[in-house]
């Protein structure tokens, strides 16, 4: 009876897990349906937020498989995640798939909630430097934003478990190079989405309303009167 009572207690297990992604998804998935249907309708669209997701998911996991006493969970790339949802999409879209991909990371890691506080916070922040984006250079902005959000929550979970310096010094330095490589990364993924599936981000369209773009100083000089009617 006891054998059988182990047996069965992964199933319940994994039958949970299931449920509670369900229920995840499903939030996320009502929500692009009644506010966001062309998000919803766009495979291309609705498959880059399930690809970023997955990685957030498997980012997760590796942290479990893992053993180490280092905070390697600061490293799960939920500020990455957070920015690129928010310049591909908008910022709205960003921040409720942010809180199911803390809730999901939470979820993998054992109801782990303090990493999925931190990476709120940091996700959070991290929308809010590029909801108004006019360049890829303002992305780096959100380096200090993210480890603002970081380092709150992690003093302020610390502070309230009694956790050592020691420790709280330790979350902050893994959280710090998550906050450095989450832009960096960003950058280079947004340029690689645009070269590959030649989708025109908010960020390509206002580079050509950068007044010093070669084709509109070309332009100027070569049919001032069509410049002034652009311009206009």
């Amino acid at each position: 009876l006891q054998l059988r009572e182990v047996d069965q207690k992964p199933l319940r297990q994994i039958g949970g897990n299931l449920l509670y992604m369900v229920i995840l998804i499903g939030m996320g998935t009502l929500f692009l349906i009644s506010y966001r249907p062309r998000i919803f309708h766009d495979n291309l669209q609705l498959g880059i937020i399930c690809a970023l997701l997955l990685l957030i998911g498997l980012m997760a996991f590796v942290t479990m498989m893992i053993r180490s006493t280092l905070p390697i969970e600061f490293l799960i790339l939920l500020p990455f995640f957070a920015i690129i949802i928010s310049i591909l999409f908008d910022s709205r879209t960003a921040f409720r798939w942010l809180v199911i991909a803390v809730l999901m990371v939470a979820g993998i890691r054992g109801n782990d909630f303090t990493i999925a506080i931190a990476g709120l916070a940091a996700g959070v922040l991290a929308i809010f430097t590029v909801r108004d984006i006019k360049s890829r250079t303002q992305l780096f902005r959100s380096i200090a934003f993210s480890m603002l959000g970081y380092t709150i929550a992690i003093l302020a979970l610390g502070l309230e478990r009694a956790d050592s310096i020691a420790d709280m010094s330790l979350q902050l330095g893994f959280a710090a190079i998550n906050a450095v490589i989450s832009p960096v990364l960003t950058f280079g993924v947004i340029l690689l989405i645009e070269i590959l599936f030649n989708v025109a981000t908010d960020l390509k369209l206002l580079e050509y309303d950068d007044l010093n773009h070669p084709l509109l100083r070309a332009l100027a000089d070569k049919a001032p009167g069509t410049y002034q009617h652009t311009l206009t």
